[in-house]
């Protein structure tokens, strides 16, 4: 740190200037194309530049530069950062490494230093009372935790710092002064760091020994955009007049330079229409059969290439040039933004680092092994984890192709080394197809020449045999069948948590326009009776939400609602007694209440959101990109909006029939853990399934009765040939909430049950994949 403000301070007037107008350049670029941002982010930023800056400044206040340097300033706060004139805090998680041994120093020694000094400094601090308390051994004195709890305490912190400061203004013999901070018993020392001012000559010694060099003029600054050479400004009409949205992108015909077509082999382009910022975003996706296991060494890939070239990728950053490096289950991801007239270089530049196999033989060992113990410290915690989030990864295993259970991805994490490292990248590397797509201001011939640059880079094969394309994973989503309920009833992960959760999938139909409007609405419908009803009247649990979801992506998605519901009150098994209680409740009310006019005003809601255009460049190119890659049409969003304005009330009650009221027909997961202290409730239920006797899931699914009128059921029709009604709504014989067992026998009902993390993976393989592709 020294040697580096040492650099700065050796550098030439003329150096400092040139930095100088490099800064200005990279700010007056930010400030004229800045990124569209909402009344509620300005406001505080303005409001507070009102109170420092005259109003021609208020909204370019800290971007805007003057041409001239004030170096003279500048060199007099350099003379001022010298080490003599610093205050530095180390900090350590063991002794050994930092400047206190408990070993040589006796604690309890600078502890009595410490209360002594308490004694001496604070008599026109505290009152009296507080005075007597403080006679003998104050530290570790159980009377000072009666101060802890009163404003006083903090007059007597103020006197220890007191204290240290005045010992270290009278210390003239250099050594260092023990202490222990009085509120957490944290022992310290502190001494002086730092040496009388230094010869120029040994200054300019040190910085060549660390070879450390003020930065080479960024080319990645684009000067020429910041000179604003506009005829003309545009009028707030013409900006007003603007499209909502740019148009969809359009296929580029392409030959490929090498003599082999790379299957799957696509390139798109669109340009943006909306904000007209000279600004492009790119994207490649390199697909490859070596990803399809989805093994937690494809993100140490990312991981350790940001770190290796992080420095390299400085200057870039700085210059509002950006880039996203990811490998997952589908190969090798790169998105590359900012300016458009440097990101094509900027891009050749990474690709080339990328797909340079010299270079990632050549990483240090202790790199990949630091990313490792990153890794490792990431999947570790995911058992200390809240409840609910636990149940939300282990749901996504269950009923989602290429997800890993918790622990068996620690394990495999566990078993890398250097060398498995250098073997999966090489095998990354040799990709299959590639999808390119270019979104913002530029043209179809700087996206061809961008997809053009992965070739020269990255090292393809031409996949045809059907062994290879089964490699690969389509992340389809599991089907559960009608009129089944699966429970995994599992025992807290986390011990310390004392809280219970329950996370209940409702499974409805496979992503489409149809399904997403009808779940839309029913979450309108459903969302805020079930906060008010569970959350605030019945007090249920602090987390109480159900919500859309579905597991899989694009077409192969299967889409649902999710309860979640998180408590230290409840078990899950009266959670789910609540839920159901309530879904019967929300029939009757539904059935007595809902018309056209109500389905109407929702849906008018639900399109109103749901026009809203993006807000950046980005995030409608990321909109593009998600369609690309899972196959879905650009017109998605229109295509629901559609299907919601022709809804009525008759179409939503006969799906939420049969996707969340009847147990007859629909299907559903419920993920419980339970707290420490509701174990003794999970083993019961444990207990009575192994006897073959009914739990309080059987009862509170049979309570309710389902009449069928005809074998044929389309939710999607319009028409649903089942009726069905309410024989009772949770009456004696239902679980009660607490969760208690009564001795009811059980029902013919299809439901499962596990009890340990051990089985998912054999319900996991029961249940079928869904379909595949775009219907």
């Amino acid at each position: 740190l020294y040697r580096s403000l040492d650099t700065i301070r050796c550098a030439s007037d003329a150096e400092l200037q040139a930095y100088w107008m490099e800064m200005r350049t990279i700010n007056t670029l930010d400030f004229q194309y800045r990124e569209k941002n909402t009344a509620y982010e300005i406001a505080p930023q303005l409001s507070s530049n009102m109170l420092d800056f005259p109003p021609e400044h208020i909204i370019s206040a800290g971007w805007m530069m003057d041409e001239e340097i004030d170096i003279s300033l500048l060199r007099s706060f350099q003379h001022r950062m010298l080490m003599e004139n610093s205050l530095t805090f180390l900090r350590s998680k063991t002794f050994a490494d930092g400047p206190l041994n408990l070993e040589n120093d006796d604690v309890h020694h600078f502890t009595q230093i410490a209360c002594t000094e308490f004694e001496q400094h604070a008599q026109s601090s505290l009152t009296p009372p507080a005075l007597n308390s403080l006679s003998g051994e104050c530290a570790i004195d159980a009377d000072l935790e009666d101060i802890k709890l009163t404003g006083e305490y903090f007059f007597l912190l103020r006197s220890h710092q007191d204290a240290v400061y005045r010992s270290m203004s009278t210390n003239s013999s250099g050594e260092a002064v023990h202490r222990v901070e009085p509120y957490y018993g944290i022992p310290y020392r502190i001494e002086e760091l730092g040496h009388a001012q230094r010869p120029q000559e040994e200054v300019l010694a040190n910085i060549a020994d660390a070879q450390i060099f003020l930065p080479k003029p960024n080319k990645f600054v684009c000067t020429e955009l910041a000179e604003d050479t506009r005829d003309s400004v545009e009028t707030m009409d013409a900006i007003i007049s603007r499209p909502k949205r740019s148009n969809p992108p359009v296929s580029l015909t392409y030959h490929s330079m090498p003599p082999v077509a790379v299957q799957g082999e696509a390139v798109w382009y669109s340009k943006d229409q909306v904000f007209r910022q000279p600004r492009a975003i790119f994207f490649h996706l390199m697909a490859s059969s070596a990803c399809a296991d989805g093994h937690p060494v494809l993100s140490m890939i990312n991981q350790v290439f940001s770190q290796v070239c992080a420095r390299k990728y400085y200057q870039p950053a700085v210059a509002g040039l950006g880039y996203s490096f990811s490998v997952g289950a589908r190969g090798m991801g790169l998105s590359f933004y900012g300016y458009t007239p440097r990101l094509p270089e900027f891009q050749a530049e990474v690709v080339h680092q990328v797909g340079n196999s010299s270079f990632w033989a050549s990483i240090n060992p202790s790199v990949i092994l630091n990313c490792k113990d990153r890794l490792l410290r990431t999947f570790r915690s995911w058992s200390k984890e809240r409840p609910d989030s636990q149940c939300e990864s282990l749901m996504r295993y269950l009923l989602q192709e290429g997800t890993w259970l918790p622990m068996d991805r620690l394990r495999a994490c566990e078993e890398i080394d250097v060398e498995y490292f250098q073997e999966r990248v090489r095998n990354v590397l040799k990709t299959h197809s590639l999808l390119s797509f270019a979104h913002g201001d530029c043209t179809p011939e700087t996206a061809l020449k961008c997809h053009e640059e992965i070739y020269k880079s990255v090292k393809f094969s031409n996949a045809t045999d059907s062994s290879t394309k089964d490699k690969f994973v389509i992340e389809r989503s599991r089907l559960l069948s009608p009129g089944t309920h699966h429970v995994v009833a599992l025992p807290a992960i986390n011990k310390e948590d004392g809280n219970s959760a329950l996370l209940t999938f409702f499974q409805s139909d496979v992503a489409c326009p149809a399904t997403s409007a009808r779940l839309l609405v029913l979450r309108r419908l459903l969302g805020e009776p079930a906060f008010t009803e569970l959350r605030t009247k019945r007090q249920l649990g602090y987390i109480v939400s159900l919500s859309p979801t579905g597991y899989g992506r694009g077409w192969n998605a299967v889409r649902g609602i999710s309860v979640r519901i998180l408590s230290k009150r409840f078990s899950p098994l009266g959670m789910e007694a609540a839920l159901n209680e309530f879904l019967v409740s929300q029939r009757l009310i539904l059935q007595s209440g809902l018309t056209d006019e109500t389905v109407k005003t929702r849906c008018a809601a639900i399109i109103k959101s749901l026009e809203d255009p993006p807000t950046t460049y980005s995030e409608e190119a990321s909109d593009f990109w998600d369609s690309l890659v899972h196959g879905m049409p650009f017109d998605w969003t229109a295509q629901v909006i559609d299907e919601l304005k022709g809804l009525n009330a008759k179409e939503v009650l006969n799906c939420a029939d049969m996707w969340l009221f009847f147990p007859a027909t629909r299907r559903s997961v419920s993920m419980m853990i339970f707290a420490p202290e509701r174990e003794t409730e999970r083993l019961l239920l444990k207990d009575r399934i192994a006897r073959g006797e009914a739990s309080p899931v059987d009862i509170i699914l049979t309570t309710v009765t389902a009449t069928h009128s005809s074998t044929t059921v389309s939710p999607l029709s319009g028409e649903v040939a089942v009726e069905m009604k309410v024989e009772t709504a949770l009456g004696e014989n239902a679980a009660p909430i607490d969760g208690r067992i009564d001795n009811v026998d059980s029902s013919d009902s299809k439901i499962s049950y596990i009890f340990s993390i051990d089985d998912l993976p054999t319900l996991r393989d029961s249940l079928p994949l869904g379909p595949q592709g775009r219907r």
